[in-house]
């Protein structure tokens, strides 16, 4: 199950008192003098989440993404062991602004185009590489996302062979929720569709709102990504504390 957030330092302590935490440290809650012994003592890997803003009907908000890939960051960083976790990239591909296509039709959405979102993961990493990080793994909570961080996993990639760039894609397109769902004969059409079910619930999770039922779905969905991304990472060659026969049961 997904691990409750925990702040991952105590930010009036002293430096010297810096130890592994086994809660998830996220980049932007340290100092700079933190982060730079927190490199020092190894955490040199990044977890690049993003998200999306966007209608997300009546009951979800806006920011809806943000939540979830947030937790599910947490979670691969901890599980990964010496991970950091970057600020959430919000600002995404969600359809033309002038044609007002694709979410951009709907009230609320704030879509970036493709070669600006392209950027600003290319800036993002490029700013983590100059910092002494040598692994960036990006996760995407929306459909939008995935062309462009593979695009630019691969760019960098080439560009920097003597670190690791990563786009992990099968977090977000993998079979495995649907199959969860279906064994427990919850599977009904639609249930994956924008603001569906499936985001209802991973919703009402990290939130901690809605009833608990819903609640407890939404963590066996989300965990069930954040299992995927880790088998694909090991696939990779990236080890870290999870087991084959702990994915297969939950395949």
């Amino acid at each position: 199950m997904i691990a409750r957030m925990v702040l991952a330092l105590g930010l009036l302590l002293p430096l010297q008192v810096w130890a592994s935490p086994s809660s998830p440290v996220h980049w932007a809650d340290l100092t700079g003098p933190q982060l730079q012994v927190a490199i020092e003592q190894g955490y040199t890997q990044v977890i690049l989440p993003t998200a999306g803003i966007e209608h997300n009907g009546p009951d979800l908000p806006l920011d809806k993404h943000k939540h979830i890939v947030s937790k599910a960051a947490e979670e691969l960083a901890t599980r990964l062991g010496k991970t950091l976790v970057a600020p959430v990239i919000e600002f995404v591909p969600e359809g033309d602004i002038s044609t007002r296509s694709g979410h951009m039709g709907l009230t609320g959405t704030i879509s970036a185009r493709p070669e600006t979102f392209e950027a600003l993961l290319r800036d993002t990493i490029e700013s983590l590489l100059a910092h002494g990080i040598t692994s960036v793994i990006m996760i995407g909570d929306s459909a939008g996302n995935q062309v462009g961080q593979a695009r630019v996993a691969k760019a960098l990639q080439a560009r920097h062979p003597d670190v690791q760039i990563l786009h992990c894609g099968f977090y977000y397109n993998n079979p495995w929720q649907a199959q969860w769902l279906a064994r427990r004969r919850l599977s009904s059409p639609g249930a994956f569709d924008h603001a569906g079910f499936a985001d209802q619930a991973e919703y009402a999770f990290v939130s901690k709102t809605g009833p608990t039922p819903i609640q407890a779905l939404g963590a066996g969905l989300l965990e069930i990504k954040v299992q995927a991304a880790m088998y694909d990472l090991n696939r990779r060659g990236l080890k870290g504390r999870s087991t084959i026969d702990r994915l297969r049961d939950n395949r």
